[in-house]
């Protein structure tokens, strides 16, 4: 695993399903993109067998532009602040990564 860093903003509402990170290309890792590509991060849920609440939900992180079956984007936390601080989606952009996993 590498790591894989871009900086930008969140878009949407926390548990909006269209939330999405849209950001530049810090730190490319192996993924062949170029340092100020610009790339989108979702979150894709399960599919639950039982309701839950929105917090119980669980999913893996999208790249998009990177096929799924050669690159996972294994975690997505902030890497410039708390980890766990608030997304803001205004002000500064904010550094967020985690570690791409190879296939």
């Amino acid at each position: 695993m590498s790591e894989f860093i871009l900086k930008g903003h969140w878009h949407g509402e926390l548990y909006d399903p269209d939330r999405h990170f849209q950001g530049s290309v810090e730190v490319p890792g192996p993924s062949a993109l170029q340092v100020g590509d610009r790339v989108t991060v979702t979150f894709v849920e399960d599919r639950p067998t039982v309701h839950c609440n929105p917090t119980q939900l669980h999913g893996h992180f999208s790249l998009d532009g990177m096929p799924r079956e050669d690159f996972v984007l294994v975690s997505f936390v902030r890497k410039d602040g708390e980890v766990g601080a608030d997304a803001t989606q205004d002000g500064d952009a904010q550094r967020w990564g985690g570690d791409l996993f190879i296939r």
